[in-house]
């Protein structure tokens, strides 16, 4: 019964060799590039980067309103009322980056074609 399993198994690691690509048909990056089009390539946006930078903008515009407008109360302190604006306004800064992403891709898709 052992010898069976093992030919069993030396068949599939034979056909997992036959249906992997040769390194003959495997393009390098570069490679990919100079055959590519550039009429026909085109580059999205990288939606992480562009939310992050919007989150980051978000927080610096909560610590700057928070410094010069907001007050302490008996309830929240100063860091107390910078931590519940950011918690409301840096998610929007992040979603209104994304959007404005969206839309300039969408606008360069369309002088594309």
């Amino acid at each position: 019964m052992n010898d069976a399993q093992d030919d069993h198994a030396d068949t599939g690691a034979d056909a997992a060799r036959e249906a992997a690509p040769s390194t003959a048909d495997v393009v390098s990056g570069a490679e990919a590039m100079a055959m590519a089009d550039p009429t026909t390539v085109r580059k999205v946006p990288r939606f992480r980067r562009i939310g992050m930078l919007g989150a980051l903008v978000g927080l610096i515009f909560c610590a700057v309103g928070t410094a010069v407008f907001a007050r302490p109360t008996e309830f929240l302190s100063l860091p107390g009322v910078f931590l519940l604006i950011s918690v409301f306004l840096v998610p929007v800064f992040a979603l209104a980056a994304c959007a404005v992403a969206l839309l300039m891709d969408a606008r360069a898709r369309r002088r594309r074609s």
